[in-house]
């Protein structure tokens, strides 16, 4: 389902949506203040809430490619990796152009 994606991780579904939180992710989104922000990048709590917000800024932003895939038929999973985020569909076909611009932009 969704591709074969290897590898550790945390896996749960958000109002029916899968999702997936892979190892690297965390690893990054906690590297980035330890690199930027010299001795405050290193504080327990900064980092936990770095995590926190960048983890759900991500679902957020990634909830908009959901819910415009949805509309048009298909069932979207996402993944947060090392790179961010990505919502992928099992459904087989391809979306017209216009309605594949619409759910890149949403």
């Amino acid at each position: 389902m969704y591709g074969r994606q290897r590898g550790p991780a945390l896996r749960f579904r958000v109002f029916g949506t899968p999702v997936r939180i892979g190892l690297g992710f965390p690893i990054t989104i906690v590297g980035v203040p330890l690199l930027l922000f010299g001795e405050h990048g290193r504080d327990p709590w900064f980092l936990s809430a770095w995590l926190l917000l960048v983890t759900v800024s991500v679902l957020v932003h990634e909830a908009g490619h959901v819910t415009a895939l949805r509309a048009y038929g298909f069932s979207p999973a996402v993944s947060l990796n090392v790179f961010g985020g990505l919502t992928t569909t099992a459904n087989p076909g391809r979306l017209p152009a216009f309605r594949s611009i619409l759910v890149s932009l949403a």
